[in-house]
């Protein structure tokens, strides 16, 4: 599995023995509708060497209220929804074969990050649903 940054996916370069590939862009509030997030997942899937080889998308399940809220215009309890986007975004794309959250502890890029563990109970209980839907065990 390769996951790479938001800005290198125009210079990536796959090799056939990759089988997972992905990359990361966060501070987005709904990937399916970002005009520069479609733009790099087309730029990644275009750079597929063989039709075996499966998309992996990098949920934001991070909150750090200076890049969240000033970037994305995201607030904390605003989260939940950005997992839906996400989620929705996966199932929108035939070659998904999984999806991950970054990141899941806190204080992990910046003392005050909240990372998905020690997100409000609300936002966790929607990971869990949306972990149960993918894996049928509602």
């Amino acid at each position: 599995m390769i996951i790479e940054a938001y800005p290198a996916v125009d210079q990536l370069q796959i090799p056939n023995s990759v089988d997972w590939i992905g990359f990361d862009h966060y501070f987005i509030k709904n990937p399916k509708t970002d005009t520069h997030y479609l733009n790099e997942l087309n730029t990644l899937k275009s750079k597929f060497s063989n039709n075996d080889q499966k998309l992996v998308i990098v949920m934001d399940t991070h909150f750090m209220s200076s890049f969240h809220n000033d970037i994305g215009g995201i607030e904390l309890n605003e989260m939940h929804e950005v997992a839906n986007n996400y989620y929705e975004l996966a199932k929108s794309e035939p070659k998904t074969i999984a999806i991950i959250g970054y990141f899941w502890p806190s204080g992990f890029d910046l003392p005050n990050s909240i990372g998905a563990r020690n997100m409000p109970q609300s936002i966790k209980e929607n990971y869990i649903r949306i972990g149960k839907e993918i894996t049928n065990k509602n």
